[in-house]
């Protein structure tokens, strides 16, 4: 009797077993039977973003290697772009949104916004890659720095695209391609000492030391984040204005100045109006910029006497 029951009990866990084991392929079987075997759907990009969403809201209570995801109090984790926008950072509800998107777009690797910023780069006369782009984005695309960038309530992703293009010159400027700048016709190293001067106006009078001191001009720090310098028009107009301030202090030697009279040699009263125009560039009274160290008041001397010279001869 005893074994018998065992028996039935043996069997009965068998029996269950080969259902579980079994199941899914009976279903599928009889799906492909009476549902025809129907293709699963393709994801759009839209659906399989929301995946991922839903995914990371599923494992919040684990660690995340997204920078831009930070961990909340209670352990779960929270979107740094959701994040400021509870402070209030952005300038309005689409303008997160916008931000969002960006973030989709970088993980994608392209979009609408990558075009943007290639157009503008594009028009700067620089050429970058998209993974240099996206790099340069996603370094910029954190809390600390877009808190830096933004005060409450001005956020919007047209100001940070202008802040990504501004980093991206600005990098590449470090590495030796001043494209950007070729109309000043300067060397390398005038240019950045120009760029280094606008982002750093309070060390404006150590830069030009090193510059007169035949010292390389140092790479800029990255990312630069500046409201008041926040993207490449402001920074092209900086550098213009300032152009006119190191013009005065790039040596020249008389030859430069005995080009410039050449041309109206024959003409003595313009011989005497360019003489007057070049005075109001380079006489050492005329120069009140910065502090003048002795470096800076010595070029100053050097080139104006050349002028001078060039002058004289150009009336003998």
């Amino acid at each position: 009797m005893l074994a018998n029951i065992s028996s039935k009990i043996i069997l009965a866990v068998i029996a269950i077993l080969a259902v579980y084991t079994f199941a899914p392929l009976i279903k599928s079987l009889l799906d492909s039977i009476f549902i025809g075997g129907k293709k699963k759907k393709n994801m759009s990009r839209s659906e399989f973003d929301e995946m991922v969403d839903r995914k990371i809201q599923q494992f919040s209570g684990k660690a995340t290697s997204d920078p831009m995801m930070v961990a909340n109090t209670n352990g779960s984790v929270r979107d740094e772009i959701d994040s400021l926008h509870g402070l209030k950072l952005f300038k309005s509800d689409s303008e997160y949104k916008n931000f969002k998107e960006l973030k989709k777009e970088l993980q994608w690797g392209s979009g609408d916004n990558f075009h943007i910023i290639k157009e503008k780069l594009k028009r700067s006369h620089l050429e970058v890659s998209d993974a240099d782009i996206s790099n340069m984005a996603k370094s910029l695309l954190k809390k600390k720095y877009l808190l830096d960038l933004f005060k409450k309530g001005t956020g919007t992703l047209s100001a940070f695209i202008d802040c990504v293009v501004l980093n991206m010159i600005l990098k590449k400027a470090n590495s030796g391609d001043i494209s950007t700048f070729k109309a000043y016709k300067m060397s390398i190293n005038e240019i950045k000492t120009i760029i280094s001067i606008v982002l750093n106006p309070k060390h404006g009078e150590a830069i030009i030391d090193d510059y007169l001191n035949d010292i390389e001009a140092s790479k800029f720090d990255l990312p630069f984040i500046s409201q008041k310098i926040s993207n490449i028009n402001i920074l092209d107009r900086e550098v213009n204005k300032t152009v006119s301030i190191f013009e005065p202090l790039i040596e020249r030697d008389s030859q430069y100045f005995d080009k410039k009279f050449f041309k109206v040699k024959d003409d003595e009263k313009r011989v005497k109006s360019l003489y007057k125009k070049l005075v109001q560039l380079h006489h050492p009274d005329k120069w009140n910029h910065f502090d003048k160290s002795k470096a800076i008041t010595d070029r100053l001397n050097f080139n104006f006497n050349n002028l001078r010279n060039a002058y004289e001869k150009a009336l003998s």
